[in-house]
């Protein structure tokens, strides 16, 4: 018996995890795949437009991932800074690597458990959900947090043509979507946009202009 569950490792699934590491109770993750937690699936910054208010946030509840993300970084920037004060940002460019190695780091608490496994379904007795059922067993817990990102049910989609799966070569949560779609209702998402990918060799570099971080940035976070 498990007291807490939590389905996923990204950064939904690392931040509750290391909050409820700071209690006594014993915290089982589980993963698809333990060698991407903590993966950086689309641009490696942190902050920017539309996200620095959540860094700011989750990093006054006690979240890690603005630390992270300065401890991380490549480089930092406030960006916006020809529009009034309350429009400026700072965005944290990030080393994909070193991000993931930091995060594994923390991960490494006494009371946390990592397994590997997809987990199929909920269990469910008497309208309470009382554990999960993966691939190799099942695994009662008091408490079960569903932090699975973008892998229900999700498509990619290249142009016109479009497929079933989490990222690139990697399965989505087809069965455990049937499930939630049964008791909830239709599943609904939010489409990431990522930016195309281009060649180093087709970039004419000495017609940009270079754009250096900060001499004296403000960091996105408070220190731990």
């Amino acid at each position: 018996m498990q007291d807490i569950i939590i389905v996923g490792g990204g950064h939904a699934g690392f931040e509750a995890a290391s909050i409820l590491s700071k209690t006594k109770n014993k915290i089982l993750i589980i993963t698809k795949n333990i060698n991407n937690i903590g993966e950086l699936s689309c641009n490696p910054s942190v902050g920017g437009v539309g996200k620095s208010n959540l860094v700011k946030e989750v990093d006054s509840l006690g979240g890690y991932m603005g630390y992270l993300a300065t401890k991380s970084s490549i480089q930092l920037k406030k960006i916006r800074t020809s529009k009034g004060e309350a429009m400026h940002c700072t965005r944290s460019q990030i080393n994909r690597k070193k991000y993931k190695k930091n995060i594994k780091e923390i991960f490494k608490k006494k009371n946390i458990k990592i397994l590997q496994s997809e987990v199929l379904k909920l269990i469910i007795k008497n309208n309470i959900v009382i554990g999960v059922k993966t691939k190799i067993n099942s695994f009662l817990s008091k408490t079960v947090i569903l932090t699975t990102g973008t892998f229900l049910n999700s498509k990619i989609y290249m142009g016109s043509i479009k497929y079933k799966e989490g990222r690139i070569n990697e399965k989505n949560s087809f069965i455990l979507s049937k499930q939630l779609n049964y008791l909830i209702g239709p599943l609904k998402k939010l489409k990431t946009g990522t930016s195309p990918r281009i060649s180093f060799k087709n970039i004419k570099f000495n017609n940009l202009k270079k754009q250096s971080g900060d001499f004296n940035p403000i960091p996105s976070l408070s220190e731990r």
